[in-house]
């Protein structure tokens, strides 16, 4: 036998993965909308500005798949019969690797500020 959150819970949980749903597919789009104007660019003849707005469309689509898997996982807590802990499990997992993610980048931001901060102070 299988644990099933109360009925209050699995609201809150449907309406938590339906707005991280809704993120995620923005998220998606964002990064497709990024990837195909860096292609523009390519074929424009500005690959070296191409480079940027690329990675931007990619972490956009890694961010969206994330979120939206994350979402998914909070919904069927409510939707499916069986398997609340599971499904909870798997958004912990997707939500785990997309702020370590972010917390990577954070701590490489805060490096290159320092970095820079250094450069600028001794010349």
């Amino acid at each position: 036998m299988s644990y099933q959150f109360l009925e209050k819970d699995q609201e809150n949980f449907e309406n938590l993965g339906s707005a991280m749903s809704l993120v995620g597919l923005t998220y998606l789009v964002l990064g497709a909308v990024n990837i195909a104007l860096a292609i523009a660019a390519v074929v424009k003849g500005g690959a070296k500005a191409s480079i940027g707005q690329f990675a931007y469309g990619a972490f956009f689509l890694a961010m969206g798949m994330m979120t939206k898997n994350a979402g998914n996982a909070f919904a069927k807590i409510k939707t499916e019969k069986d398997g609340d802990i599971a499904y909870l499990m798997k958004a912990v997992e997707e939500q785990q690797k997309f702020y370590g993610i972010q917390k990577t980048l954070i701590l490489l931001l805060i490096a290159a500020v320092v970095l820079s901060a250094i450069f600028l102070y001794f010349g």
